[in-house]
């Protein structure tokens, strides 16, 4: 993990990003000095709005986005995002979703973003991401920025991912990443870091540097029983086994629905220091690959390939 750990942060201090034109214990940071607003005492209406899917919260300040981050019983409400919002250098501690109070609304960022913000829920946690879990919940139409490429944005143990880290079943569309991930452990994308029960990631892509133990991707660490689609990743990924550009591991459920990336792509440049390394995905098994590619360069200790690095059971690649 070491060695690891190093090689990111030697990656991380002579990376640099090309932006478009366009947790699970303690205290959530304040935001620019604004104090988050914990259950039971929540506000009732953040910046408008009842929650509903025809009248949503609406997220429009830092203070907002703090509240969400604080107010697990708000988890299952809708949420509008009504303004980019600068978290000015905030830090948290915590995510938005966990595993004992899943994510299971719906937040539209239309077309909006989130900048200034890094969270670290610390290297013996799980979840990591502006949204922890997501079970049956939507994210949509946001963007989450990091402008300094010389720390992870984005940091945990395992299932760490830039906008969720663990999506198990509902729905990522039309959202970026331009971040830098780390998992002290396994399990890391720049989007999502582990996609799981049937959830599905289309028109989405990520940027930025990647770096754990196995199971890393430029998109998504792991993906089982799932749908990824119309969607690329770009940067850097490093790890250990099971590394890819797009995912780092595609697995589909025996006697059930396989998992399928189709209409996507990854230019991100692939690193792995022991097996099983691709440009696309690290490892296909009982999944499905269609019309899909990578120009990126892969290299890594054993197994390496252009677009897959390992394809077993009945995974297969078409069109690509």
């Amino acid at each position: 993990m070491d060695s690891i750990h190093r090689r990111l942060a030697a990656v991380l201090s002579c990376s640099a990003l090309v932006l478009p034109a366009v947790a699970l214990a303690g205290t959530p940071a304040a935001a620019n000095g604004a104090a988050p607003s914990l259950t039971p005492n929540c506000p009732s209406s953040f910046s408008g709005g009842t929650g509903t899917d025809s009248d949503p919260y609406l997220v429009s300040t830092d203070q907002d986005l703090t509240d969400l981050n604080g107010c697990n019983n708000y988890w299952g409400n809708s949420f509008l995002q009504a303004a980019n919002i600068n978290m000015n250098g905030a830090q948290w501690i915590t995510t938005t979703g966990t595993a004992a109070t899943p994510f299971s609304g719906t937040y539209d960022g239309s077309g909006f973003q989130i900048s200034g913000l890094s969270i670290d829920i610390g290297d013996a946690n799980s979840n990591g991401g502006l949204f922890g879990v997501v079970d049956s919940g939507t994210i949509r139409n946001i963007g989450f920025i990091e402008l300094d490429p010389l720390n992870p944005t984005v940091d945990g143990g395992e299932f760490v991912g830039g906008l969720v880290g663990s999506l198990l079943g509902g729905t990522v569309s039309n959202s970026f990443t331009i971040v830098n991930v780390y998992a002290d452990d396994n399990y890391a994308g720049g989007l999502v870091g582990r996609v799981d029960a049937g959830a599905t990631i289309e028109n989405s892509y990520a940027s930025g540097t990647v770096g754990g133990d196995n199971f890393i991707g430029g998109l998504i660490g792991y993906s089982v029983y799932s749908t990824i689609a119309n969607s690329y990743s770009s940067g850097t990924v490093e790890g250990d086994d099971y590394v890819g550009g797009l995912v780092g591991g595609l697995a589909g459920v025996s006697g059930g629905a396989p998992s399928i990336v189709r209409g996507s792509h990854s230019s991100a440049t692939v690193t792995s220091a022991g097996e099983k390394s691709g440009g696309l995905i690290g490892y296909v098994d009982e999944a499905r690959v269609v019309n899909s590619y990578a120009t990126g360069s892969v290299s890594g200790a054993d197994v390496v390939g252009g677009l897959v690095g390992s394809l077993e059971g009945t995974g297969s690649v078409s069109g690509a």
